[in-house]
């Protein structure tokens, strides 16, 4: 019953994707997959036309919310919310809840209230969480400040939320308060009822084609231990690229407009049926692809060079032909067809590779074109593709972009010194000036001071001065704590574990 309930809410839900809720969508995808206690939901990615994006916090507002409705006019969208899309309460009142660790909200609740919604272009927009009125906020046995309830509430999107109702609330329940066992027969029943149901669990709006790049007589063939023999072998004559040779010479009426097409628009006019290329009777959504070839395999890798750019050959030593000219391999073909005039080819390679590649597999790509390849103006390929090859790090490192972080710690030194250091007193003044005198001596030897006092006397101060002072003149000045709060003293203080990656556990072994 589940299962055929929850399938038709899911259908309802693409339906009124389809339908434009969101606006036109290009393209969408859907995957659906069961959670620990067996029921199933679905993750789908969305991709929506240009026009359609929200990039304002209006727009954003109409689609994503992050506040209690109002209980009178709302009612059902109210009570969805209140069971369904309040995170918690967690934190330090509720130290037991499943989603603390290390004693935090691993899913960084409660979040901050926010007047007005902000539109981030590099990360998640902070929709808008108003403060409301003061008091509690009370529904079943959860509790609230009603104030900052809002900070609580997990985005939702208000017209679905109606048309796809949660079938379950999911309970966090601490590990000390119950503990059982579910055999893996139970564990597997709802996932098993969605298949055997013959429910789909993945779709999507266009069908995906891969088309396979391969030498003469080098394709893969797949076979089944219990296949007829005659019938392996009849495939291993024939491929979607071979077809497509045949394709391209046939003279059916039906078929010449292949000898107008690159290998990789086939299947905008042609669907793989039977093993052959069979001409589409209606129009079909479709997204093909040719596999992608490292330069280091440079024999095939310009083989595909020539499928990208040769419409209509007729057979592999057709590729090859130039001018009338048969080459013996496709690199020379590629260099007789003048595609290796300049960096161009490298750079569509670059191109098409960053719209599925991960960062770190571009940085792989780069470099194997580096050295194989040698483009001749590798500085303005880097220019051209450094936000695409660093994007990972970007994403990593993205805080220190921020202008509350952007100042310089020798900004923070020199008021430092400017404030502090003419009220030194003559015992602090004495250390100063000794261990500053032995820092811009070197040659005198490594030495070592310490500093002992009461709590009070000034020690953090006078630290801070030399710390400050050595960084004004350029040179390292590394501060290392026992503890974390006796880091946080400091400017740019660490931990000694951190620094020195000292073992939290001690032991003979210990390095």
């Amino acid at each position: 019953m589940v299962a055929r309930v929850w399938i038709q809410k899911l259908r309802a839900l693409l339906h009124n994707l389809d339908e434009g809720v969101f606006g036109r969508i290009l393209a969408r995808i859907y995957v659906v997959e069961f959670q620990k206690r067996g029921l199933p939901h679905a993750h789908s990615f969305i991709i929506v036309a240009d026009k359609a994006k929200p990039r304002t916090g209006d727009l954003i507002n109409k689609l994503v919310s992050c506040e209690i409705p109002d209980e009178v006019q709302n009612m059902e969208i109210y009570e969805t919310v209140m069971n369904c899309m309040m995170h918690g309460p967690c934190g330090n009142q509720h130290p037991n809840c499943v989603c603390m660790i290390d004693g935090k909200c691993s899913k960084g609740y409660p979040k901050p209230l926010v007047e007005v919604t902000l539109a981030n272009v590099d990360g998640y927009a902070e929709v808008q969480r108003c403060r409301r009125p003061p008091g509690e906020l009370k529904f079943k046995n959860r509790e609230y400040d009603n104030a900052t309830a809002n900070q609580w509430v997990v985005p939702y999107n208000p017209t679905f939320i109606t048309v796809v109702k949660y079938m379950y609330q999911y309970v966090y329940k601490g590990s000390d308060k119950a503990m059982f066992t579910i055999e893996s027969v139970e564990n597997e029943r709802e996932c098993a009822c969605i298949r055997l149901l013959d429910y789909v669990v993945q779709g999507k709006s266009h069908s995906v084609v891969l088309l396979p790049v391969h030498l003469k007589g080098r394709h893969m063939v797949l076979f089944r231990v219990d296949e007829d023999p005659e019938e392996v072998l009849e495939r291993t004559n024939h491929s979607m690229l071979t077809r497509f040779f045949e394709l391209c010479a046939s003279d059916d009426p039906v078929n010449q407009i292949a000898k107008t097409m690159l290998y990789q628009d086939i299947p905008k006019k042609f669907t793989w049926k039977n093993g052959r290329w069979v001409r589409l009777q209606k129009f079909q959504l479709s997204i093909c692809r040719m596999n992608d070839v490292s330069p280091r395999d440079m024999e095939r890798f310009y083989l595909r060079v020539m499928l990208c750019n040769r419409r209509g050959p007729t057979s592999f030593e057709d590729l090859r032909t130039v001018s009338g000219i048969e080459y013996p391999s496709y690199l020379d073909a590629v260099k007789a067809a003048g595609h290796l005039e300049n960096d161009g080819e490298w750079i569509a390679c670059m191109e098409e590779a960053k719209e599925y590649k991960m960062p770190y597999q571009l940085r792989q790509l780069f470099a194997t074109l580096l050295a194989y390849s040698m483009p001749t103006d590798v500085r303005g390929m880097w220019n051209q593709f450094y936000t695409d090859l660093s994007e990972d790090y970007a994403h990593t490192f993205r805080d220190m972009s921020e202008p509350h972080k952007s100042k310089t710690v020798l900004d923070s030194d020199l008021a430092q010194v400017v404030h502090t250091e003419a009220q030194l007193n003559n015992e602090q003044r004495a250390i100063y000036n000794q261990i500053i005198g032995t820092v811009n001596q070197p040659e005198q030897g490594k030495k070592k001071f310490f500093i002992d006092g009461p709590g009070g006397t000034g020690k953090s101060t006078l630290h801070r001065n030399i710390l400050a002072k050595v960084r004004l003149e350029s040179k390292i000045a590394i501060d290392v704590a026992s503890s974390g709060i006796a880091s946080f003293l400091l400017m740019g203080s660490r931990t000694a574990h951190s620094t020195s990656t000292i073992p939290l556990k001690l032991n003979e072994f210990s390095t």
